[in-house]
């Protein structure tokens, strides 16, 4: 059984530069032309790992968060002031892919 898309629905590969993770589009995922990219990634179950990036060179969600890293960094996507990083690193931590519900 051929589980591919219909022709009309495809689209080619495209590119999605980026100046650290430059990526490749290769499945459109889009719904009849709605915008394109790629999916955000799921921050879930940060509180398990002490390695962050392509190659581990961030040791904790608060270096991640950190200005002290530089705009020149991969990811650089800061929380300047040390009391709300604190926050956003509690609230990081705190996700996680258990079902509360009951």
């Amino acid at each position: 059984m051929d589980t591919a898309s219909p022709r009309h629905l495809r689209s080619p590969i495209q590119n999605s530069p980026g100046i650290f993770d430059d990526k490749m589009i290769v499945i459109d995922a889009s719904l009849h032309g709605s915008k394109r990219g790629n999916a955000l990634p799921l921050f879930v179950d940060l509180d398990r790992t002490t390695l962050f990036l392509h190659d581990a060179s961030v040791h904790s969600l608060d270096e991640l968060l950190d200005p002290k890293r530089g705009e020149t960094s991969p990811h650089p996507f800061y929380v300047r002031k040390t009391s709300d990083r604190a926050d956003m690193v509690t609230f990081l931590r705190s996700l996680d892919a258990q079902d509360t519900r009951k």
